[in-house]
């Protein structure tokens, strides 16, 4: 694989912040008492309209015209200001806020004159990421029986990251503000361009808020002493449970609300185990909302439209066809579609945004192309004998032994 040079990725990176301030032609009007103010007063309301303008950049602007020799040249008499020099003039008074404009007419009133102007100016351009459902991950509430506090850290940054991997939302970051706020303050100062005050103002808001409790977030070991060998083992258990709901900012109703509890054994590491509970929390709320979709199929190879980070090589999914659509006979609300299970797929392939999966398994006779298909995940196989997981057990316990006569410091 080709590896890009810095210098190269760099500079990527800053076309296309570039891109996030563009132009938009607006028109406006401006009176004044002679032409030149009515058209300076029609551009000086143009500025006004991109955020975050401060009211003494304003004033020092309106002081920089009226100081400035602009010409009168242009589509009639009176439309100053449209020359090349005078255009390259305004903008540099305006510092760059102006891109370009045009008088489109000019005309007396009492005790004055009315300009009417199409002004190019600048102005933040938001990703089409904004576009998607807004979701912000705030900080869980913990109970004071919790000995792992630094779970609910570790477990919400990778909540969040997992979120943000599926490009199914606009995640919202609500643990930075500070940075932010004190970012935007210092665009706004006078060491910058007055067009990046245009970035100010466009803070977005949240649709929904993911939040929840960790009940317990408890790491155990315990020592077995086997006095056959003369060996202590120990064991490290770790057990957590949390919930969690998915709320609507603007009415407080809840739209999800699920439970987690998982044990697990071994000592693994806080972040491993957070990573695995944020992977199953996240996995959860986006087949809630989002389940996957079946965006093509080729063959016994079908195209997944989702990727990154929550999809892996290896993992089995079951593979379902919608049916017809079903309504609450009491509210009138839809309650979804019925769901048939068709098959099973597994993942050979994973991008940014896409998945390619192979069907190992198909219960239907053929598949319709027409049809509207998902994948779920496989829940987890549980034993159904007990004396199977006590043989397992037996097995561990095993190994471990003969790992520990392997050693020479016991």
């Amino acid at each position: 694989m080709r590896i890009l040079p810095l210098t190269i990725i760099l500079t990527l990176f800053s076309l296309s912040l570039e891109a996030k301030i563009g132009t938009t032609t607006t028109r406006v009007s401006g009176f004044g008492l002679d032409r030149q103010s009515a058209i300076t007063n029609a551009l000086m309301e143009a500025v006004s309209q991109v955020k975050g303008v401060k009211l003494e950049s304003m004033e020092t602007m309106k002081t920089e015209f009226s100081e400035s020799s602009l010409s009168s040249n242009g589509k009639d008499e009176s439309s100053s200001f449209s020359s090349d020099e005078s255009i390259s003039e305004v903008s540099k008074i305006t510092k760059g806020i102006v891109q370009s404009y045009d008088v489109i007419e000019i005309y007396q009133v009492d005790r004055g004159y009315e300009s009417v102007l199409d002004v190019s100016i600048a102005v933040y351009k938001a990703s089409a990421q904004a576009n998607r459902l807004r979701m912000a991950v705030v900080p869980f509430r913990i109970l004071s029986s919790v000995t792992e506090p630094d779970f609910e850290r570790l477990f919400t940054n990778s909540l969040n990251s997992y979120l943000t991997q599926s490009r199914r939302f606009a995640m919202i970051d609500r643990k930075y503000s500070h940075e932010q706020r004190k970012e935007l303050r210092l665009i706004q100062g006078d060491i910058f361009k007055a067009e990046e005050a245009a970035r100010v103002g466009n803070q977005l808001g949240t649709d929904y808020l993911i939040l929840g409790a960790v009940d317990s977030a408890n790491k155990k070991t315990s020592t077995i002493h086997m006095r056959t060998m003369d060996k202590s083992i120990n064991r490290t258990k770790t057990q957590v449970d949390l919930s969690f709901r998915i709320l609507d900012v603007a009415t407080g109703q809840v739209k999800y609300a699920n439970e987690y509890s998982k044990s697990l054994d071994g000592n693994i590491s806080l972040n491993s185990i957070a990573k695995e509970v944020a992977d199953s929390v996240g996995n959860d709320i986006i087949n809630a909302i989002y389940p996957i979709l079946v965006a093509k199929i080729d063959g016994n190879k079908i195209t997944l439209g989702q990727g990154g980070k929550t999809l892996k090589i290896g993992d089995k999914l079951k593979l379902i066809k919608y049916g017809e659509k079903i309504h609450d006979q009491y509210t009138g609300e839809s309650l979804g579609y019925t769901e048939i299970e068709i098959g099973i797929v597994k993942i050979i392939s994973v991008q940014s945004k896409l998945s390619t999966a192979e069907i190992i398994k198909l219960t239907a006779d053929d598949i319709d192309h027409e049809d509207r298909m998902i994948v779920r995940f496989i829940d987890s196989a549980k034993k159904n004998n007990a004396k199977e997981g006590i043989k397992e057990e037996e097995a561990k316990l095993k190994k471990k032994s003969a790992n520990f006569n392997k050693d020479d410091d016991w």
